[in-house]
């Protein structure tokens, strides 16, 4: 019978191949092609691998000099991890290809510690360097940034005795703002003030309120902390006059922030992140043009990061784009939106939460951040979990020369790349890792410490605001919980609210987001 179906097959071809005379050479043209993709891709997956031995494999795609970056962009921890498994779950380096990008991929705690710990072969400035120019960073201001032995003076000079380029310095002045007692405690009350004022019963944002619902009272969870920390963010950073400059600063910056991963990566033309991005831009040029006493309230970091690069001799255009990439962190909001979303749809956990917070509540209704965060410890489980399940950052780092991690050697001209989720959904450290346990770190003391988790990245580069963070996001949630009691709303819409789900649809480069239309709606109750 089959036989009878090839004989048939074979005559109908050959009674087109007569009646149609380019039919042979489409065929021929075919059978090139298709053979030498075979041959390519043999070559590449199976004898290179066998030949390069020492190397990482490279996962396996079809389609030349696209590879994976369709997967990637619709979903880049579901691209890592059938990877992961593709390769028997060795948890060894492996290589993703992105367009014309190979990205060495690494899913081992051990191998994660070894780059961060890699400051000579491994470098995170060459990184930055082409995210810069992505920005719109000017050659001249990219060669300033990096410039080697750079002559500031007077209290610059005196912070650098090292000589580090402005790139490398800046971590120095990241860590002065954010690490020293001084500087710390000044901006954390800036931002803890600025937050219990914006959460007053007449303060509250505009446009927060669910469509129906047009008062303040049942509102989206999502847009509260987006519209509370951004705000309070640009101000603790830049002062009162930024915001009075410009009054569409705020929406500007957030339509920036929510697609800014295409900056990131490069995305070409993106209208929707460098439209809002360069309005963003134009309104931090102007505010630098003002003399300081016109702008005061500034951070130290701000004043200092903007000295710095006028000693350089950068145009403002230039200092701006540093602000932007470097200053404002927008990933605390979206982490207090999720700790709040999984304790409004738990009532055992909003009742544990609710009632451990409670003494932290002061009798003219202002919060102890103090207490929340030495004497709630179901609170600080909650969020090292919440920061577990939805931190989908990656650390990048370029390779300079051949580098060893693990038993394979990696390659200069190569990027490394170590997406956290990979590390933190490892169920042999995590057990049920794609549950969210609010207790498991409080069961657990020592998980805090492993060495696989990473919430804040690590190395040079672990974020030096985590602690502000933490009393912010803490902060927030005590007066969600208690100043408003709020509640999970009802009658939102036909039956119960679903829990969000998360956006894995396209890349991101911090918190991830809840699925656009998915979100919680909450009662809050005004005395």
């Amino acid at each position: 019978m089959l036989l009878t179906e090839i004989e048939f097959l074979i005559g109908q071809i050959c009674n087109s191949a007569q009646n149609h005379p380019h039919f042979f050479f489409v065929l021929l043209l075919l059978f090139v092609s298709s053979t030498s993709v075979l041959v390519w891709r043999l070559f590449s997956f199976t004898l290179g691998p066998y030949l390069h031995a020492s190397e990482p494999k490279e996962l396996p795609y079809w389609v030349p000099f696209l590879g994976h970056a369709i997967a990637f962009i619709k979903g880049q921890d579901d691209l890592f991890t059938y990877a992961r498994v593709y390769f028997g779950d060795t948890r060894e380096p492996f290589i993703v290809t992105l367009g014309r990008e190979k990205l060495y991929i690494l899913t081992a705690y051990q191998d994660v510690i070894a780059a961060y710990k890699n400051l000579t072969t491994l470098n995170y400035g060459e990184v930055i360097r082409d995210l810069a120019g992505s920005f719109g960073l000017s050659k001249s201001g990219l060669d300033k940034l990096y410039a080697p032995n750079p002559m500031f003076k007077d209290e610059i000079q005196r912070l650098n005795p090292q000589l580090k380029s402005l790139f490398d310095l800046k971590s120095d002045f990241y860590h002065i703002q954010l690490q020293h007692p001084e500087q710390l405690t000044i901006i954390q009350a800036k931002f803890l003030s600025l937050i219990d004022n914006a959460m007053r019963a007449e303060m509250l944002p505009d446009g927060i309120s669910i469509p129906g619902h047009e008062e303040k009272t049942t509102v989206s969870l999502y847009k509260l902390c987006q519209q509370v920390f951004v705000k309070a963010g640009l101000r603790a950073f830049f002062g009162e006059q930024i915001l009075t400059m410009d009054p569409d600063l705020l929406s500007n910056f957030i339509d920036f922030d929510n697609n800014n991963w295409m900056i990131w990566y490069n995305w070409p033309k993106a209208p929707q992140a460098r439209d809002p991005m360069e309005k963003v831009k134009k309104t931090i040029e102007s505010y630098l043009t003002l003399p300081k006493t016109d702008r005061p309230g500034a951070a130290w970091l701000i004043s200092t990061m903007e000295e710095a690069q006028r000693q350089l001799g950068m145009e403002d255009g230039d200092i701006a784009i540093v602000l932007l990439m470097f200053i404002v962190n927008t990933n605390a909001y979206r982490v207090a939106f999720w700790a709040l979303a999984y304790i409004m749809h738990s009532p055992t956990l909003y009742e544990t939460i609710h009632t451990e917070t409670a003494p932290a509540i002061n009798a003219d209704g202002t919060v102890n951040a103090g207490y929340l965060v030495t004497k709630c410890p179901h609170l600080h489980s909650l969020w090292l979990e919440v920061l577990r399940m939805v931190n989908g950052a990656s650390a990048a780092r370029a390779v300079v020369s051949p580098t060893t991690i693990g038993t394979k050697t990696l390659k200069p001209g190569y990027k490394v790349l170590s997406p956290f989720r990979q590390l933190h959904f490892d169920p042999q450290i995590y057990p049920n890792p794609n549950q969210c346990d609010p207790d498991r770190f409080f069961r657990d003391k020592t998980l805090e410490r492993h060495p696989s988790f990473k919430p804040f990245g690590g190395g040079v580069t672990k974020c030096p605001g985590r602690n502000v963070a933490r009393q912010e996001v803490f902060v927030f949630v005590g007066l969600v919980l208690h100043r408003f009691a709020g509640k999970l709303a009802s009658g939102v819409s036909s039956g119960e609210q679903p829990f969000p789900r998360m956006q894995f649809a396209t890349p991101t480069t911090g918190v991830v987001d809840p699925r656009p239309g998915e979100d919680v709606a909450i009662k809050l109750y005004f005395d």
